[in-house]
C-alpha cells in the first residue's frame, strides 16, 4: 500500500514534520511514548506484512491530540462533524483518537485510510478493524515504556498471533478490574468467535 498524500511529499518529510510538531506540542513523557509506539508498530508491520512506513506514521501520530483539554477535543469533534461513540463522548479524553486522526489528515496531508482508521480506533478498538488498526492497538498497549504491564506479559503477548494478542490484552484488562468498553467487547467477541471457528473440527471428520 502507499501513503495517499500529495505527490511532492515523502514518507520522510511527513515523518520529520510530524515529529517536530509532537516535540513542540506534547510533554516529554508523551513524546517518548509516541516514538516507542511508532517503533513497535513498525516492527509489527514488518512481521505481519504491512507497510512499515505507514506503521511508523500511525504510531508516531496516534496521540497527537492526547494532551488537548477535553473542552477542546469536544469542540474539535463538533466542528469537524465527526461521528463518535457514546462511550467516547461520555469519556472525552478518548476523543483524542479521532482528533489525532484529524490532525494527521488536515495538518500533514495523510489521506491513507489504513493509517487514519488505526489512529481513530487505537483506544477502544472495535469489530472489523483492518490490519494496521490491530497492529497499532497492540503497539500502544505493549510499548516498552508501559509500566502497568511487566516484561513477562509483554514477551508472552508479542509472541502470539496478532488477533490473539488483542484477546490477551483485553483478558489482561479484565483481570486488572477494568471493564472494557462496548466497542472493545464487540471486538473481543468477534476475535474469540473467529478463534473458536478455527479450532472446530471439519465436518465429517
Amino acid at each position: 500500500m502507499a501513503l495517499s498524500i500529495p505527490a511532492d511529499s515523502t514518507w520522510n518529510s511527513v515523518r520529520e514534520k510530524l515529529d517536530a510538531f509532537l516535540r513542540q506540542t506534547l510533554s516529554a513523557r508523551r513524546y517518548k511514548h509516541s516514538r516507542a509506539v511508532a517503533e513497535l508498530c513498525q516492527a509489527l508491520c514488518l512481521r505481519f506484512g504491512y507497510d512499515a512506513h505507514a506503521g511508523y506514521i500511525a504510531g508516531l501520530g496516534h496521540d497527537a491530540a492526547r494532551e488537548m483539554p477535553e473542552e477542546q477535543l469536544l469542540e474539535e469533534v463538533k466542528q469537524a462533524g465527526l461521528e463518535t461513540d457514546a462511550y467516547e463522548t461520555g469519556n472525552p479524553v478518548l476523543l483524542h483518537a479521532p482528533v489525532s486522526a484529524l490532525i494527521l489528515k488536515k495538518r500533514f496531508g495523510v489521506e491513507d485510510a489504513g493509517i487514519l482508521e488505526a489512529v481513530r480506533r487505537h483506544t477502544l478498538g472495535g469489530p472489523g478493524m483492518g490490519l494496521l488498526a490491530k497492529i497499532l492497538f497492540v503497539a500502544d498497549y505493549c510499548e516498552p515504556g508501559r509500566t502497568f504491564i511487566d516484561s513477562a506479559f509483554r514477551t508472552a503477548c508479542l509472541r502470539l498471533p496478532l488477533e490473539r494478542m488483542i484477546v490477551y490484552i483485553i483478558d489482561n484488562e479484565k483481570a486488572r478490574g477494568h471493564e472494557p468498553s462496548p466497542l472493545s467487547l464487540a471486538m473481543y467477541h468477534e476475535l474469540k468467535n473467529r478463534e473458536l471457528k478455527k479450532e472446530e473440527p471439519e465436518a465429517g471428520r
